[in-house]
């Protein structure tokens, strides 16, 4: 077996099915092998996909029914099923490529992490393109690369010697995998050619309450890290930044199709100002 693919999957009926149809058209001269792991879906899921198994002999499915229900308890428990040493990792909700899958092995053939292009217009019809680029390319977590955890490649020796992913770590835990790899020494190859296409969440609100958990994640990271905090300062600095875009976009939020790009920068800011509250807190007095 060449490669394994991982799909972390919680009550994806509407959407595994055109990812499995991706995978099954990829244009990969390899062995490889699809494993869903059903996260506890209280939905179709597991019946979806074990029907389409029957057709397609390398799609698996993983009983992951387990606490916390997340993307990396479930991406752990795919690790431990899987045959292969190179793994891959794609989500249930978006939609890979074509030639992603052979792109990904060819980088993790020289690199111990491959990382992919994420691209938003195709899945998401009604996105106003104003507000939000069209493809993201390498990013930034705390000056390590980013490991986006829906569209990533690793080596089994190199996930197994960062210890995996965090499934207790409290918010975006691709955000605090990607600062341990960097941490632990580990190269980043990035590939333009690996695409996934990516379905953003449904709601402004969904958008708004995810950014404010993104946000949030970087000073838990932080904090567990031994990075020093930011500079009441520097906060403010940021503070001032966002409340300064938010009222420039004002405008978007009274587009249905734009509202969620402004409520995904609001929520970056809520957090922002979260922290400053903390910041500025009276500490108590010793006894």
């Amino acid at each position: 077996m060449d490669v394994s693919v991982i799909i972390p999957a919680l009550n994806a009926a509407d959407t595994i099915e055109e990812q499995l149809r991706a995978l099954s058209a990829q244009q990969y001269d390899g062995d490889f092998e699809v494993l869903v792991v059903d996260n506890g879906s209280t939905d179709r899921t597991a019946e979806l996909v074990t029907a389409y198994a029957t057709h397609d002999s390398r799609v698996r499915l993983v009983d992951g029914a387990t606490r916390p229900r997340n993307g990396g308890a479930a991406r752990n428990i795919g690790v431990g099923h899987a045959l292969a040493q190179s793994l891959v990792f794609c989500d249930a909700d978006d939609v890979v490529d074509v030639r992603w899958l052979a792109a990904l092995a060819d980088g993790l053939a020289t690199s111990p992490v491959v990382t992919s292009t994420l691209e938003f217009w195709r899945l998401n019809r009604r996105l106003l393109h104003r507000t939000t680029p069209q493809v993201l390319g390498p990013y930034r977590v705390l000056g390590y690369a980013g490991i986006p955890g829906g569209a990533f490649g690793m080596r089994r020796d190199t996930y197994l010697d960062v210890g995996g992913f965090d499934p207790g770590f409290p918010g975006a835990n691709d955000s605090e995998f990607a600062v341990r790899v960097g941490l632990a020494g580990y190269h980043v190859q990035h590939r333009d050619d690996a695409v996934v296409h990516v379905r953003l969440r449904a709601t402004a609100r969904q958008q708004f309450v995810r950014a404010r958990e993104l946000r949030s994640s970087i000073e838990h990271i932080r904090e567990s890290q031994g990075f020093s905090p930011r500079s009441r300062g520097t906060v403010t600095r940021r503070v001032l930044v966002f409340g300064r875009d938010l009222a420039k976009g004002a405008i978007f939020a009274l587009h249905p199709h734009g509202r969620g790009a402004w409520a995904q920068l609001a929520g970056e800011a809520c957090a922002d100002l979260e922290l400053l509250a903390r910041s500025i807190r009276p500490r108590p007095r010793g006894g």
